[in-house]
């Protein structure tokens, strides 16, 4: 009798933990794909589950990505330990199961219980635990990790990079922006030995040396209910191989909403192919700010009511953020008649040169109006680009290249190109005035 209850016992144990995980695992659920973001940089692509119109993750993996972090945590099938301490997770008292529900506990405390589903990850083909998004997001925020779910993508951050983030986007809300600031930029030409032997080449002397540097102002603000932006960029200095060069003329742009005109130093032209550029862009670009987005291991310190960032560019993001930018850039270039490359060619060789990009940037935020805002940028690039490499694209990709321009790349054994900028931003209330001779009520009839 004793073992016949024992045995019903162990049945309906059985059948009671068995059973609920096998249901869940074949609810309607509808696997999506998605990325699990942390500081911008992406560490997992699992697939999420659709079920009943919400958004469901695998905890697995949210837990790998938290380990990024110094985030611990332990899995015992009942519960969900975390510990915001670099410490393993210590183990503790596991609560009596309940069906289809999970306890987190947070440094030993009870944070909530939250439900559950279980269906095969496509990965691993193995039944997975997920858990609603909501839900987890309410567990990190009591972590002090920030969380978002996100067109595909669920974006964690920590304090640091969501204060970073913050600034970003009340810098790009600003009704007015004014900025000035200052770019050098240093180009070396590294000779092949047989022109370095002979200076004085069949196609004349190719400079080994090039500094250039410029000032830069902007005004950004709104006009006529659109988005606009002042920008003048002034020469200041050019010097080749030590002997100082004529400067070019100042270039102004005025940006009125998908609008462009340039001013050269003639008079303002309006430049319909840049404006398709510009509304090609403005629906590829994404809602994040540029600048943030590619920025990576980001560290911050505090100077009085300054917080000092630093951090360095990935250039493969920049490459893929860029990427609808190069793309719309050959394509306007080609269709203008001022390339001979193809749009595929032009935007592969714009590619490999942001690809051969190394960066860092240092970024100063300070509360401005009661917001946080962008006050300083500190921008250093450079780059080391195969002359081959350049030289290879550019002549299979035209048989109407210059044979002269072709003979002196193939003098240059590589570029180097050393680039720093520094701006700085105010936020006075001066609204934006269009430029004086554009005339921004009449279409686009420019060049």
């Amino acid at each position: 009798m004793n073992k016949w209850m024992v045995g019903m016992a162990s049945g309906m144990l059985a059948v009671g933990t068995i059973v609920p995980v096998a249901m869940a695992a074949t609810t309607n659920t509808k696997a999506q794909s998605s990325n699990i973001v942390v500081n911008n940089e992406k560490i997992a692509s699992p697939a999420v589950m659709q079920s009943k119109g919400s958004t469901y993750v695998p905890v697995w993996y949210v837990m790998k990505a938290l380990q990024s972090i110094g985030l611990q945590s332990k899995w015992t099938g009942s519960s969900w330990l975390l510990s915001t301490s670099n410490a393993a997770v210590s183990p503790t008292a596991v609560p009596k199961p309940v069906m289809g529900q999970v306890v987190v506990y947070l440094n030993g405390s009870k944070l909530m219980s939250v439900p559950t589903i279980v269906a095969t990850d496509p990965a691993s083909h193995k039944p997975t635990t997920y858990l609603h998004v909501a839900d987890v997001t309410t567990i990190l925020q009591k972590a002090d990790v920030f969380a978002n779910w996100t067109s595909g993508a669920y974006q964690i951050q920590t304090p640091t990079v969501k204060a970073l983030a913050d600034a970003y986007q009340n810098t790009q809300n600003s009704s007015n922006t004014q900025m000035t600031g200052d770019i050098t930029e240093q180009l070396h030409f590294t000779l092949k030995q047989n022109s370095q032997s002979n200076s004085q080449s069949t196609t004349g002397n190719v400079p080994q040396d090039m500094t250039m540097e410029m000032k830069i102002t902007a005004q950004t603000g709104t006009v006529s209910g659109s988005k606009s932006a002042l920008v003048t960029i002034t020469p200041k200095t050019f010097v080749s191989n030590g002997q100082g060069g004529s400067l070019p003329n100042a270039i102004q742009e005025y940006i009125q909403g998908s609008r462009l005109w340039l001013n050269q130093g003639q008079g303002w032209v309006e430049q319909t192919n840049s404006e398709q550029l510009i509304q090609s862009l403005q629906s590829q670009m994404p809602l994040d700010n540029v600048n943030f987005s590619v920025l990576r291991s980001i560290e911050s310190s505090v100077t009085g009511t300054a917080t000092e960032y630093t951090a360095r560019l990935d250039t493969a993001a920049l490459a893929n953020v860029l990427s609808p930018v190069m793309s719309s850039i050959a394509n306007t270039t080609t269709s203008s008649g001022t390339s001979s490359m193809s749009p595929s060619q032009l935007a592969s060789l714009l590619n490999n040169i942001i690809k051969q990009t190394k960066g860092s940037m240092q970024i100063t935020v300070q509360p401005i109006d009661g917001q946080s805002r962008v006050t300083s940028e500190q921008l250093t690039l450079d780059m080391s680009i195969p002359m081959n490499t350049l030289v290879n694209q550019i002549g299979s990709a035209s048989e109407t290249s210059s044979s002269a321009s072709l003979t002196r790349a193939n003098e240059i054994q590589s570029i180097s190109i050393h680039e720093t900028v520094s701006a700085d931003y105010t936020y006075l209330n001066t609204p934006l005035v269009p430029p004086t001779g554009i005339d921004t009520s009449s279409t686009s009839t420019g060049q």
